[in-house]
């Protein structure tokens, strides 16, 4: 058909088709996007994996000024992020879990005033972001819809 010099062609019916009983929710969480995006999709799994590895295995500096540090306790730190976790596997998940996620949140262990002795993930889907008034005021790790931990965030260093 053409209108006013232009073809216009009508749309194809859809039709969508669900078995009695069949699940036809959609899936909106990080666990089911990971699963259905990650796990079930090759491509998406090839493309995460890439990335994540390419980073891994990229060696990280420490610098002062322009002069690159041979000894620091970062270098030591990042070698070794937790006692059961190396570099490598450090950095794959956690540009895994940005990728997934949009997010990645690293907790320290060690004193409070000191150098951090220990590195950690946090699962980005257990994680809730409490606002302040121009920062955030606190992270709150939740499992099974009770808060498990809160991260107060100095408001002097963020």
């Amino acid at each position: 058909m053409f209108v006013g010099g232009a073809e216009t062609k009508q749309a194809a019916p859809v039709v969508q088709y669900h078995g009695v009983g069949a699940d036809v929710s959609y899936k909106t969480g990080y666990a089911d996007l990971a699963n259905e995006g990650y796990k079930k999709n090759a491509i998406v799994y090839r493309c995460i994996n890439e990335i994540a590895n390419g980073i891994a295995q990229t060696p990280m500096s420490v610098y002062s000024d322009d002069q690159e540090l041979e000894a620091h306790p970062l270098i030591s730190l990042l070698r070794s992020p937790a006692p059961t976790t190396g570099y490598a596997e450090f950095f794959q998940s956690m540009v895994s879990q940005l990728l997934l996620s949009g997010n990645a949140f690293i907790v320290r262990s060690g004193p409070d005033a000191g150098e951090p002795q220990e590195l950690y993930l946090l699962r980005p889907d257990r994680m809730r972001i409490k606002p302040g008034k121009h920062l955030p005021y606190a992270y709150e790790y939740v499992v099974d819809g009770k808060v498990a931990e809160r991260y107060l965030v100095d408001p002097e260093t963020g």
